[in-house]
């Protein structure tokens, strides 16, 4: 299979060339966009980053792509519908730092709390 990831760090570079030589594998550090959509065009997956750019303009141009694994938990940066009128699958990562920040939830709302000046009117926390 042939598979583009587009916006990788280098830890990311690293592990994507372990799957090789079962997958042929193409990483660049650059995203994804209308500036850079040259490379890897008869790729089957992309993975992209949010940093990218996956509009019709871009997509177009992937004539064999079947999979989109963005690697986050958006893809408001993927248009969606036009991958539904091509049959491209487009998943995300759901979970993706929700450890950490539930973790952070409770500190945050502790120091909103002590910060948080008295009042004789409640106050509404959105």
């Amino acid at each position: 299979m042939k598979v583009a990831v587009f916006g990788t760090e280098e830890w990311e570079h690293q592990a994507c060339l372990r799957l090789q030589p079962a997958h042929e594998i193409v990483c660049t550090r650059e995203p994804l966009n209308r500036d850079t959509v040259g490379e890897c065009l008869n790729a089957e997956v992309i993975s992209p980053f949010v940093n990218s750019s996956l509009d019709r303009e871009v997509l177009r141009h992937f004539s064999e792509l079947k999979l989109i694994a963005t690697r986050s938990t958006g893809y408001d940066h993927i248009d969606l519908s036009y991958c539904r009128s091509r049959g491209i699958i487009v998943c995300n990562v759901p979970d993706y730092g929700a450890s950490t920040v539930a973790g952070s939830c409770p500190a945050e709302w502790c120091s909103w709390v002590i910060a948080k000046p008295l009042a004789s009117a409640p106050s509404k926390v959105l």
